[in-house]
């Protein structure tokens, strides 16, 4: 769909054979405006908050001020309202010594990014804000053609996915499920009568995730129904929001939380075994193999102080108790994850069973 948009509007589409080549090619092409899952710019977050962690006291004093005012600057902007003098000028030292660098790490500025197939942490949004960059969040399903709502440069709110579009009407049932009815919504599935009859409900296409309208009218969305926890105590909580809190961590490529039915939440971790290598050579930590390294105490008191760091904006009971690293990755070819990299929970807790039993004993 945004392919034929690009082409619609006269524009070049760049695609990319090798998603490990995205920052050099970014680089290279300098897109005046992109589309992509939220991993991309998580792992851009983190790459540059990874850095700042070696970074002189002076040096971090910097960067922070340099958000501050890039936030200032920008929410000015966004409201309508002319730039104080004073602001003016501290923006344009500070983005000519830090914004301007950050920026050209994605190929320079953009009119806008574009971000979805997944929630991406509102504090990663807001980082890029600062910078410069603009990340519009969206919202849609295959059988919705595919958008539901989304935020524009014009009208966005950090933390959502923007307003239903035009003739598109956005209900949230008693359960909290997200239903959609409009002209783009599909008929059923083809020669699939029962499997339609399960989602579609008087024109309402049942979405299967669980979201909200605030006061202004922008959506946000929580999780999917189907992979909710209620843990043995009565708790509801959403993984989504956890799994997205931690993995926004340079030193974690992929996270699953657990704990349906069970007394606390736990969750698999997949490093980021490039990241991992670096570290333990520079700690110079012995190992003959990943599933070596994964085990040794060092690196997992490492992570658990990571996980615990990034868990400060959860409720006691949604924070991580017990946590494995695995020593592969979850992927498409074993069929842990979808193409568009969704993790399939079921297909996780069957495979692992045993690694997650063992941290409830």
């Amino acid at each position: 769909m945004w392919s034929y948009y690009v082409y619609l509007k006269g524009a070049i589409n760049t695609y990319l054979e090798d998603p490990k080549q995205v920052i050099e090619t970014l680089a290279e092409v300098r897109p005046t405006a992109m589309v992509s899952v939220p991993r991309l710019y998580e792992k851009i977050y983190a790459t540059v908050m990874n850095r700042l962690e070696t970074a002189s006291v002076l040096k971090k004093l910097m960067f922070k001020k340099a958000l501050e005012t890039g936030d200032r600057y920008y929410n000015t902007l966004k409201e309508g309202k002319s730039v104080p003098f004073g602001l003016s000028i501290k923006h344009k030292i500070y983005d000519k010594l830090i914004l301007s660098k950050i920026r050209e790490v994605v190929g320079g500025p953009k009119n806008f990014f574009s971000a979805g197939g997944a929630p991406l942490e509102q504090s990663i949004e807001e980082f890029f804000f600062s910078c410069g960059l603009l990340i519009c969040q969206g919202y849609g399903l295959t059988e919705t053609s595919p958008m539901i709502s989304y935020n524009t440069p014009g009208c966005f709110k950090f933390g959502t996915v923007g307003k239903p579009v035009p003739d598109c009407d956005v209900r949230i049932a008693d359960n909290g499920e997200v239903q959609v009815k409009g002209s783009q919504v599909m008929k059923g599935y083809y020669k699939q009568p029962e499997k339609t009859a399960e989602v579609m409900e008087n024109g309402w296409f049942k979405t299967g995730d669980v979201g909200e309208f605030d006061a202004d009218g922008f959506l946000k969305i929580t999780d999917r129904i189907k992979d909710l926890i209620i843990t043995s105590g009565g708790k509801n909580i959403a993984p989504q929001h956890i799994q997205t809190l931690i993995g926004k961590d340079f030193y974690i490529e992929q996270i699953l939380a657990i704990g349906d039915r069970r007394k606390y939440i736990s969750a698999l971790v997949v490093p980021s075994f490039e990241a991992l290598e670096t570290w333990a050579q520079r700690k110079q930590i012995p190992y003959t193999s990943m599933e070596d390294l994964v085990e040794h105490p060092d690196v997992i008191a490492f992570y658990q102080k990571r996980i615990t760091y990034h868990s400060k904006p959860l409720a006691q009971y949604e924070t991580i108790k017990q946590f494995r690293l695995l020593p592969n990755a979850f992927t498409v070819e074993t069929g842990e994850i979808t193409p568009t990299l969704k993790i399939k929970r079921k297909n996780i807790n069957e495979k692992y069973k045993e690694i997650i039993d063992s941290m409830y004993e």
